[in-house]
């Protein structure tokens, strides 16, 4: 539980949890983890976030990308790292790949996008029209570890369920690493509702370096 401490008197944790409150089961931010530390957990008080953009102006589907946030004392994210996935031209092919700061059309807008989700938590406005988010229910240590273990796929398909092949897309990508980092902590993941999310279903068709998220993983844990 790292600094915070409880005091059975009260029956609180009496050092603030950066997180803050969320909904009516924590609204007092000295109820870490919603006052049962032993189901829930909590363990830096940041943020997993999976985000879902709309694809272009007029567009009626959206694209998957995922961070990670810092929170301070007083409540406000700001950014620990980011996964975004799109087609990396390479000679004769165009294979799915991590495009992550790589200054590429798809790089430039999730970073946009990433801004304004943690606007609308800091400020507590509304999101852009056509933005989605649901929250990735794992330690943010494990969510960077399973993202940067995400190969890719050497069939990048816009839509791959309309293809032949195993192919994927961003949306694969980024739908395997809300998966697996909730899956590894012993918990569900939930694509954000309202959003469409073409290729999320091809998940299984993304590769992964699991020895090295193997390795990954046990650093953490030890």
């Amino acid at each position: 539980m790292q600094a915070r401490y409880y005091d059975p008197v009260i029956g609180r944790f009496y050092s603030n949890d950066p997180l803050g409150y969320r909904g009516v089961h924590s609204f007092n931010r000295y109820a870490y983890a919603n006052n049962n530390p032993y189901k829930y957990i909590d363990p830096d008080g940041r943020d997993s976030i999976f985000i879902a953009r709309p694809l272009s102006g007029t567009s009626l589907a959206q694209h998957g990308f995922v961070i990670t946030t810092n929170v301070s004392s007083n409540g406000q994210h700001s950014m620990a790292s980011r996964f975004s996935f799109g087609p990396v031209e390479q000679a004769g092919n165009d294979p799915l790949g991590n495009v992550t700061n790589s200054g590429d059309a798809t790089d430039i807008a999730d970073a946009g996008f990433a801004n304004d989700v943690i606007g609308s938590l800091n400020n507590g406005t509304s999101l852009p029209e056509g933005v989605f988010t649901s929250t990735i229910n794992a330690p943010d240590a494990v969510t960077e570890a399973v993202g940067k273990a995400i190969i890719g796929n050497d069939d990048y398909e816009t839509v791959p369920s309309l293809q032949p092949g195993p192919g994927a897309n961003s949306n694969s990508a980024a739908a395997l690493i809300g998966q697996m980092a909730a899956g590894i902590a012993g918990n569900n993941f939930a694509l954000p509702a309202g959003a469409n999310l073409p290729g999320a279903e091809a998940a299984n068709n993304v590769q992964v370096n699991q020895a090295k998220l193997e390795r990954d993983l046990s650093e953490i844990n030890n």
